[in-house]
């Protein structure tokens, strides 16, 4: 957990906002706003006092929006009791400027003389993400500062209770500083007491392969927008040069980050690390079963379990962990999974199962 963070962390949410009551509450509050609109849209038509029953409309959105956004920040944060007045604010604003959107968009003039409140309301979430990605360059320097080849993985632990975007950013910089090591052929430190997952993996081959076909399709691409459009629109071919450059570096970041990446097992636990994908720490006295997948057959059909996760490249996994209690796993953007059960795929998946029945779980 970054240090600095205060009361913007997230803890694990608990369980009661998992029930499936509390799922049915929010699903309804959220289905209410389209089928609220179609209502109010279908009264407007009808009678000749169109604007009261939108601005009514609006006011309903605002109450249902703020009620949502105050659900989903309590779950954020693990409780009612938990919400902090910067999680109150984030409700506040997220409502009151959505609601200012669609009063924008339909002309329908219901802020009157609370727009100061409106443009408060959006300065304060505009703060918000500036301060909290403020926070997480810091913590990312003084993680960086410290040196060490998993120094790009501790910058993404540091800020995991910083703001969505705070991790985006965080993200795409270790995703580009990836490629660039890539490009400059920075040599990975061998681990030989690691569980690597590139090596047999035919994901880094799928990767040169898109490149090389995106590489060959891009000047097709351009002579087709020149014949479809005509002469001129360079911002469009910029455009489509710069998705394809990004996408580029993107495929090559990920898969040097997976390659830089590996599962050990120390301190009496399993640390998962998958690139940017997944990471966590499996105590290996919560692992009851641990034994090799067989290959799986191509034609059955797959079968969705409820608390698994799978930790793998691309390439079906060969690993199966079964835990004794849910873990906490961290995946894309700061995102936290609770998993009762780990598919993983190792490069060596024998000496995985045998370096976990050599622990205190066999």
């Amino acid at each position: 957990m970054g240090a600095g963070f205060g009361d913007m962390s997230a803890s694990p949410p608990a369980e009661g906002w998992r029930t499936p009551a509390r799922r049915r509450l929010v699903y309804l509050l959220v289905a209410w706003i389209p089928l609220e609109v179609l209502a109010v849209g279908a009264l407007a038509v009808r009678t000749p006092h169109a604007a009261q029953w939108l601005r009514a409309g609006l006011i309903a959105d605002l109450l249902v929006v703020v009620v949502v956004a105050l659900v989903l920040e309590a779950r954020r944060a693990g409780g009612l009791g938990a919400l902090s007045p910067a999680n109150l604010l984030r409700a506040a604003s997220l409502g009151v400027v959505i609601f200012a959107a669609l009063d924008r968009l339909l002309g329908t003039s219901a802020l009157g003389s609370a727009l100061a409140l409106v443009a408060l309301c959006e300065l304060s979430l505009v703060g918000l993400q500036v301060a909290s990605l403020g926070r997480a360059l810091r913590a990312v320097r003084a993680a960086l500062a410290r040196g060490g080849a998993d120094r790009w993985w501790r910058a993404t632990e540091a800020v995991e209770g910083a703001s969505s975007l705070s991790r985006a950013v965080v993200m795409e910089a270790c995703v580009h500083a990836a490629w660039l090591r890539a490009l400059r052929r920075r040599p990975i430190a061998p681990a030989d007491a690691a569980f690597g997952a590139t090596a047999t993996s035919s994901y880094p081959s799928l990767v040169v392969g898109i490149i090389v076909a995106s590489a060959l399709e891009l000047p097709a691409v351009h002579l087709l927008l020149s014949a479809r459009l005509g002469p001129g629109h360079a911002g469009t071919h910029l455009a489509v040069l710069a998705l394809h450059l990004y996408s580029i570096a993107w495929l090559l970041g990920d898969r040097r980050l997976l390659a830089e990446s590996a599962h050990t097992v120390e301190a009496g636990a399993l640390v998962l690390r998958l690139g940017l994908r997944a990471s966590g720490r499996v105590p290996l006295g919560a692992i009851t079963k641990a034994h090799r997948l067989p290959p799986p057959d191509p034609f059955a059909p797959r079968k969705r379990e409820r608390g698994l996760l799978r930790v793998t490249p691309l390439d079906p996994p060969n690993v199966r962990l079964e835990l004794a209690e849910p873990i906490t796993i961290r995946t894309l953007l700061g995102m936290r999974r609770q998993a009762r059960t780990l598919e993983l795929y190792v490069d060596e998946p024998e000496r995985l199962c045998a370096a976990l029945s050599d622990g205190p779980s066999s």
